[in-house]
């Protein structure tokens, strides 16, 4: 199994050129990491900063409409770089933001409880390898002024703060992930962590609070220091001596916070339960890169005063990647990854596996207690369960679909949903090809597709649960659909499943990103997927950045939804996508640039 997006660009021959150019802290580390001779790199010289002002199918009743302000062509454009670059960077052009993870506090500015809702965008921003955000490769983009929760430029952006660890600096690099926390009205942000020696995951936290006050997250782009007082809560995960890619790095976080509330000292009650407000992050550990792969888990304090030791979910398999946590209304986690096997035809296999584990809080000294995963111990598993081998898996190459130009992979993720019987169905939902590949390597057309599986009543052990067969999401005849993301609105029950398609592109390239829903139903057996809602109407040219073939070809591994509510036509769901549609200015020639997206659904 390959690294992730962040790492693929580094280690690629175009990563390494612009790390030549000497234009980010670690260029000279980064290079003698892979073996690389740095005779004629230029020392890194910081350029100075300044804050860039903002400026420059048929559905039920109550299905998904587009939020107020939000563009049905294209979305929001979701930066503040400048059209013609970002001047901290020296280059004349603009540079690409893609992956996006999304998340919001719904109605939590202005004084009433119909406010607009505080958003938060993560996503790579590559203005960090040229001096700009701060060096950081992991772009924020907050809303969090206006009258209305509709969408708009962001009021303030920047890049995530290096973390001290291990007695270094430790960069975030790219592969972001955000959790919101309404309860104690927090946002904890992850991603992967590099230093000069040290590697590691990033996690972070802020609050309300914070973010909404100019003294402390000013409009615009940030600098470091004002990221650092933006942020001013953090911790590195695992942090540990990586002198080469052949000896060990951490890679692909995902993380989320469990938004209960934790037990009272005089036991459970109510909606409480043990490890409420715990923050969950998994990723992968490659041990001799290429050669070993493991998934990781740990459980931290929600003030992240600390976590949790690793400990190893994916048993004995050695080829994994892609991690996914959801968290159960009882505070049961849910974790899916892939372990991928190659037969000696070439062919790859990619096997979903799932894991599920019981919180344990905190030891009375408050140091979090490893979850209890799989009926084993504390920080001893279990085995993972198989879900099944999906032979007709998108492998992690280049350019894997047809008509598309860029890198993808398949990707399982999950959530759940509590249906009317009250029984917690658990979903997992991820792109394939419809047919076997073309010479093992060209996908004709992939779908979207799922299992679910009845896991019982909160509370319920769940090791093992049946799971369906596979059924449809997303499955047009000669046409992709790929790189879903899923969120429940645990207010109502209602699975958000976002994705990409062609749909409307006759040579199957240029895509649009579409919604579907699916209702709670009478848990009898899993529920059946609602119609497409259009997000973008707009054919996005993938390849249009004048850069696009220099940072790694692609959207990296993902994009994000985030949906909350309280009722029909007061619930809205965020998604977070990648795309270029914005004309940029590249050396004073007008041509469409990468960004990050924004749009929104209220249902």
């Amino acid at each position: 199994m390959q690294p992730s997006a962040p790492f693929q660009f580094i280690l690629s021959p175009q990563g390494r050129r612009i790390l030549r150019m000497g234009a980010h802290p670690l260029s000279k580390t980064l290079l003698r990491w892979m073996g690389e001779d740095t005779t004629g790199v230029p020392d890194f010289l910081p350029k100075t900063w300044r804050n860039m002002k903002s400026g420059s199918s048929i559905l039920p009743p109550g299905d998904p409409a587009l939020g107020a302000g939000c563009l049905s062509t294209t979305g929001q454009l979701f930066n503040l770089e400048p059209a013609a670059g970002d001047p901290n960077t020296g280059l004349n052009f603009p540079l690409p933001q893609n992956e996006e993870s999304v998340d919001f506090l719904p109605n939590e500015l202005g004084a009433t409880a119909t406010g607009p809702d505080l958003v938060l965008e993560g996503s790579n921003d590559f203005r960090g390898l040229f001096g700009g955000l701060g060096s950081s490769l992991s772009g924020y983009y907050v809303h969090s002024a206006g009258t209305t929760s509709n969408c708009s430029l962001p009021t303030f952006e920047g890049g995530m703060p290096a973390v001290s660890a291990g007695g270094e600096d430790i960069f975030a690099f790219g592969d972001p992930v955000v959790s919101a926390d309404p309860l104690r009205h927090q946002f904890f942000y992850a991603s992967i962590g590099i230093g000069p020696a040290i590697k590691g995951i990033n996690l972070y936290k802020t609050t309300t609070a914070n973010l909404i006050n100019t003294a402390v997250c000013p409009a615009g782009t940030h600098t470091d220091l004002d990221a650092a007082a933006c942020w001013p809560t953090s911790i590195g995960i695992e942090p540990f001596f990586s002198p080469n890619p052949n000896s060990a790095f951490d890679d692909k976080p995902h993380m989320r916070v469990d938004e209960a509330l934790p037990c009272a000292p005089a036991g459970c009650t109510g909606a409480q339960h043990v490890g409420g407000g715990d923050v969950y992050v998994a990723y992968t550990l490659f041990n001799a890169f290429g050669k070993h792969a493991q998934i990781r888990l740990v459980a931290c304090t929600n003030s992240l005063s600390d976590c949790s030791n690793p400990e190893t979910i994916s048993g004995d398999d050695f080829n994994t990647q892609f991690p996914h946590i959801s968290v159960r209304p009882d505070g049961t986690l849910s974790i899916t990854y892939v372990d991928v096997s190659q037969a000696q035809s070439g062919h790859f296999e990619f096997s979903i596996k799932y894991v599920s584990c019981s919180p344990n809080g905190e030891a009375p000294s408050g140091a979090p207690i490893q979850p209890t995963c799989m009926g084993g111990f504390p920080g001893v598993p279990g085995p993972p369960q198989l879900v099944l081998a999906d032979a007709n898996a998108i492998p992690q190459t280049d350019f894997p679909l047809s008509g598309e130009g860029f890198r993808i992979a398949t990707y399982p993720k999950n959530d759940y949903q509590v249906e009317t019987n009250q029984h917690i169905w658990q979903y997992i939902v991820w792109d394939r090809c419809k047919v076997p590949l073309l010479f093992s390597a060209t996908c004709p057309d992939s779908d979207v597709i799922a299992v679910a599986a009845d896991t019982g009543v909160a509370g319920s052990p769940i090791l093992a649960p049946a799971w369906s067969r596979a059924f449809a999401v997303a499955n047009a005849s000669g046409k992709h659909e790929f790189m879903p993301w899923i969120r429940t609105d645990a207010s109502r029950n209602i699975i958000n499943i976002m994705y990409y398609n062609n749909i409307s592109d006759a040579f199957n390239h240029k895509p649009v990103v579409s919604l579907r829903q699916i209702l709670p139903c009478p848990g009898t057996a899993h529920c059946i997927p609602g119609g497409p809602f259009t997000v973008t109407t707009t054919p996005d040219e993938p390849q249009g950045d004048n850069v696009y073939f220099q940072f790694d070809p692609g959207f990296g591994d993902y994009q994000g939804v985030a949906a909350r509510g309280t009722a029909t036509g007061a619930s809205r769901a965020y998604v977070g996508y990648t795309a270029n549609y914005r004309l940029g200015l590249t050396e004073g020639l007008s041509v469409v640039d990468e960004d990050n997206y924004i749009s929104q659904a209220t249902y």
